[in-house]
């Protein structure tokens, strides 16, 4: 009985182990996700932002949509770029609001729409008036 009682306390402690080993989820990801990219690294940084992406971080959506649109450590794509900066914006991410318009504007990997692109400028007002955003950060 003893020695059931100690296998299964060293494996809780090694399970514990285990988990205290894997990256915390989101700022210690993005982290790696950065020095990935710093480096060049995009075969180490699109798993983790596509990962990140798919679950709703909209900083990796905009991450993932701006590599798609410079076409780095892919094939320049500006519908994907499009789609992953929509969901960007979906979720309050100010900058990716902008580019966004910026698209609709000129027709870049979306249908020219002057007036999608008004609704989405002023979204991005909005979103900098809600995040105290100033015009110098905007540059």
């Amino acid at each position: 009985m003893l020695a059931n009682r100690s296998h299964t306390v060293h494996a809780v402690l090694l399970l514990l182990l285990a988990l205290l080993a894997l990256p915390a989820s989101g700022a210690a990801t993005m982290a790696e996700v950065e020095a990935a990219l710093a480096r060049g690294d995009y075969s180490r940084a699109m798993p983790l932002l596509e990962s990140l992406a798919a679950q709703g971080n909209p900083v990796a959506q905009f991450k993932l949509g701006s590599l798609h649109s410079l076409g780095q450590g892919m094939p320049v794509d500006q519908q994907q770029a499009a789609t992953w900066f929509e969901q960007a914006s979906q979720a309050g991410h100010h900058e990716a609001t902008v580019t966004l318009a910026n698209m609709y504007l000129s027709g870049l990997g979306v249908p020219r729409d002057e007036s999608r692109a008004m609704e989405l400028f002023e979204r991005a007002a909005k979103i900098a008036e809600q995040q105290e955003i100033e015009d110098e950060d905007c540059d």
